[in-house]
């Protein structure tokens, strides 16, 4: 028998029932959430509560995760101890803890601490995982410290128990916004504890605890995680994948219907549709793809779909379509927003792909391809952005998709991609243009004037790395921005190609630039005439080939303007015919205007290190003062040069038999010339 008041025996006999204590990591998404339990008898083996020795102020018990070596140590996962480190909202939990100890979530290392759990004395040993390994101080004063805390705290300690509880259910429910280390009285743990082994104390009813008196350790486990992670899912963002709302049409009246519809966002095109008019599709402007199954097509005739109101993001997607008017496949010019149409893997015969005006840009991906071979002819000598019915026109920018392919074909009079002043036309990274001008072979006067890229006043034309531009233009001109193109009376028959020896260039400014490692091949009369403030750059390692047929030239550039063959670049300029002919025994040319390559008042030829320029004319005949390089530098200020650099490979050659032709030419006079070869 011992006394009522023999505390220290009945703290012996409580020894074999000892507490253990546990760290649960549950991984929810938002956050790790630290429970741990709060309750801890006294005893002289491996669990003990830190005390100090007078046991009247409560202490922190030390909160421990589970390692591998089960070491007293608190990791946390964070910039420092007690931060609150939160997982990526798109992570999901786990379904099952990885260990005793720590449930894990992939790629997921960070925890957050919450507020200590109450549980019941059955709960508690079932979630055992960890001990809390004794310190040499405890051991010293467990003893005593025991003895006063359970005098002290016996009082207390149902209603501590009771506040526990309920203040660990509410950093359950609020564990996103719990940062606090989780701590606890070890007074008041030891004095829930202090009771006989025959007759434990009876606890709380609590329905956030399990009131079984026995449970396996992996089944208790496994009911308080499902029930803390159904705390933090309530409050835990959920990713939701984007709808997808689509439809299926077969007829022209339902595909201006489902355009119409914003609820939609792919409309399946089934068989082959006939356009009947020219049908609003509404001013509530929308991302939306008319994508065709494998043969569908749309055959718009004389009609176009028109949109008001913006922003528009239309995408044709394996469609075979049909135009019979110069805005193409859809009108934008009332729309008040920025738009995109995008053409993938078209097929597009007739007149014009794209010609819908607004403030639209352009985008051709896939395998696509725009025929021309029914436009009208315009109206002469204006070119004007919506002239002669452009393969693509009335836009503010192409782009030629990463890794696109793209074929424009013309039979019709008129240029096969014509912007505004300041658009851009640019071709992406292993991305292929190519360009057929005047596949019929026609005579008309007008088509030695006709461009595979036009902007009248300035713009750009970009091409990216590894990407491969080739353009046949026939008796025409690849690209011509900047320069106010003569009427279609001229002909190459006339001297300057019909330019006049002062041709009204604009200030652009102009920008032409092949990519790194891209190749360029050009074959026709004209290449690039371009405006004042102009720039032409062959880039590194890229390939550069010009074929002229004819009287026409290769670069014809402006005043303040730049002709630059980068690093390692590999350039080979071919003219067959610039001169005199069957047709004409007027030189195609002169020392101030229309040579091979040249430019005018204060610009620069530059040869990088280690690139290639090498110039080779033919079948010139007696064709005087066209020489083949000219810098016309005729003002006092200026001031011209032609440089190359290190490693640089210059080769001209000329069989012109005119004496007064050179190959590279600078005016008489006070200008400041500078050759460094």
């Amino acid at each position: 028998m011992l006394s009522r008041n023999n505390t220290k025996f009945h703290l012996q006999r409580m020894e074999p029932q000892k507490q253990h204590f546990t760290i649960k990591k549950f991984s929810v998404g938002v956050a790790s959430v630290l429970v741990s339990c709060t309750f801890a008898a006294y005893s002289n083996a491996n669990l003990t509560a830190r005390a100090d020795e007078n046991a009247t102020t409560d202490e922190t018990a030390e909160v421990i995760s589970n390692t591998a070596n089960d070491s007293n140590v608190v990791t946390l996962s964070g910039n420092s101890a007690g931060a609150n480190s939160e997982t990526p909202a798109s992570s999901t939990p786990s379904s099952a803890p990885a260990s005793a100890g720590t449930q894990s979530t992939e790629n997921t290392t960070t925890t957050k601490t919450a507020a200590p759990a109450a549980s019941s004395t059955a709960n508690t040993q079932a979630q055992t995982a960890t001990t809390v390994e004794p310190s040499s101080e405890t051991n010293e004063n467990s003893s005593s410290a025991g003895t006063q805390a359970s005098e002290a705290a016996t009082s207390e300690a149902t209603t501590n128990f009771e506040n526990a509880t309920s203040e660990a259910n509410n950093n359950i429910n609020n564990a996103e916004n719990t940062t606090s280390l989780a701590t606890a009285s070890a007074n008041e743990a030891a004095t829930s504890q202090a009771s006989s082994t025959t007759a434990p104390i009876s606890t709380p009813s609590n329905e956030a605890l399990t009131t079984n008196s026995v449970a396996p350790a992996d089944e208790t486990t496994q009911s308080f995680g499902e029930s803390a992670l159904t705390a933090l899912a309530a409050d835990t963002p959920v990713a939701v994948a984007e709808t997808t709302n689509e439809t299926t049409v077969s007829s022209w009246a339902d595909l201006v219907s489902a355009m119409a519809n914003s609820n939609y966002n792919i409309i399946n095109v089934n068989g082959a549709l006939t356009a009947t008019s020219n049908n609003s599709i509404g001013s509530n402007g929308h991302t939306v793809t008319v994508k065709g199954a494998d043969g569908a097509s749309i055959n718009f005739g004389n009609y176009s779909l028109t949109a008001t109101g913006g922003s528009w993001n239309v995408t044709f997607d394996n469609l075979t379509v049909t135009t019979g008017v110069g805005t193409g496949v859809i009108d934008l010019n009332a729309t008040t927003g920025t738009n995109t149409v995008t053409f993938k893997d078209v097929t597009a015969t007739g007149t014009s792909l794209y010609g819908g005006g607004g403030t639209t840009n352009v985008i051709i991906d896939g395998t696509t391809t725009s025929t021309v071979d029914n436009a009208s002819t315009g109206k002469a000598n204006t070119y004007s952005a919506t002239s002669r019915e452009a393969n693509i026109h009335s836009a503010n920018s192409v782009t030629i998709a990463d890794g696109a392919t793209f074929t424009l074909n013309r039979s019709s009079i008129g240029d096969g991609i014509n912007l505004p002043d300041g658009s851009t036309v640019k071709v992406g990274d292993n991305a292929t243009f190519t360009v057929n001008m005047n596949t019929n072979n026609a005579t008309d006067s007008a088509r030695y004037h006709n461009a595979g890229i036009f902007m009248e006043q300035g713009g750009s034309f970009i091409t990216g790395r590894d990407s491969v531009v080739t353009m046949n233009t026939s008796i025409g001109q690849a690209v011509s921005i900047g320069v106010k193109r003569p009427a279609d009376s001229y002909t190459d028959t006339d001297r300057w190609g019909g330019y006049t020896e002062n041709p009204t260039r604009y200030d652009g400014p102009t920008v032409v630039t092949f990519g790194e490692n891209s190749t360029f091949n050009f074959t026709g009369r004209d290449g690039f005439m371009l405006g004042d403030n102009a720039t032409f750059t062959s880039g590194e390692y890229s390939t550069v080939h010009f074929q002229n047929k004819g009287r026409g030239v290769a670069l014809d550039l402006g005043d303040d303007s730049n002709i630059i063959i980068s690093k390692h670049s590999n350039t080979l300029f071919e003219s067959d015919g610039k001169g005199p002919n069957s047709s004409t025994a007027t030189p195609s040319g002169g020392y101030s205007a229309y040579n091979y390559i040249g430019v005018d008042e204060n610009s620069n030829i530059l040869i990088d290190e280690y690139a290639t320029f090498r110039v080779i004319l033919t079948n010139r005949g007696d064709n005087d003062w066209d020489d083949v390089i000219s810098l016309n530098s005729q003002k006092t200020a200026s001031v011209v040069s032609f440089t190359s650099k290190q490693g640089a490979v210059v080769d001209i050659r000329d069989d012109n038999t005119n004496f007064y032709a050179e190959l590279i030419s600078f005016p008489l006079g006070t200008p400041t010339a500078t050759i460094n070869i």
